[in-house]
């Protein structure tokens, strides 16, 4: 930042979301957090893309909560971009309560998933039951550190909650729709504008 202010030159949204992504990639994702309060100071709003980068720096529940209240403040829906970065940190850490949570704001939210949102979630379904048969027969489970978790009172708990909700839960929100890009009708848009300027049609 020091550098573009000695060169007075003024940052966009899209070079901060990639300052963010680079955070969130390097695992800093506090510095991700807090990027997004040098933003007022260029006087730039964060667009769809920021929000699905802070998602992916949400590690717990608690974050995602804080985060979805900010979106509401300001009047943002989230969509299965963002819902599909708090699932991503869900699952890595094996956390079915998470879980639980983001199929709630599914139903509450009245959100469609896509077919990523519902294939992470069998995905996680397949390696913690793989794990737990593993313990069960003695065997080496893979990544390590989901032979403690599974063997815990609190995950054992969320996780039968897990599959009960997921019984009925795609009933609830209408089925399953197709993933689109977020940003992609806006690139559309903006493709337009430059081959109308560049032919003159403008």
């Amino acid at each position: 930042m020091m550098i573009l202010e000695a060169h007075n030159l003024k940052p966009d949204i899209h070079f901060f979301n990639m300052v963010m992504k680079k955070y969130v990639r390097w695992n800093q994702k506090k510095n991700a957090r807090e990027t997004i309060g040098i933003l007022g100071r260029y006087h730039l709003n964060p667009n769809i893309m920021t929000w699905g980068i802070l998602a992916l720096a949400a590690d717990t529940w608690i974050d995602a909560v804080k985060l979805l209240k900010e979106m509401d403040v300001l009047g943002i829906t989230p969509n299965e971009h963002i819902m599909g970065g708090f699932l991503v940190n869900a699952c890595r850490a094996y956390d079915p309560r998470y879980i639980v949570h983001l199929l709630e704001e599914h139903v509450c939210r009245k959100l469609k998933p896509d077919e990523v949102f519902v294939d992470r979630i069998e995905k996680f379904q397949s390696d913690v039951h793989k794990a737990m048969l593993d313990v069960e027969c003695g065997r080496e489970v893979r990544p390590r550190r989901l032979e403690a978790i599974v063997q815990t009172e609190e995950f054992n708990e969320y996780w039968m909650k897990l599959k009960l909700r997921l019984k009925t839960w795609l009933k609830e929100v209408g089925g399953v729709t197709k993933q689109e890009i977020p940003w992609g009708k806006d690139y559309d848009e903006r493709l337009q504008r430059l081959k109308a300027k560049k032919y003159d049609i403008e």
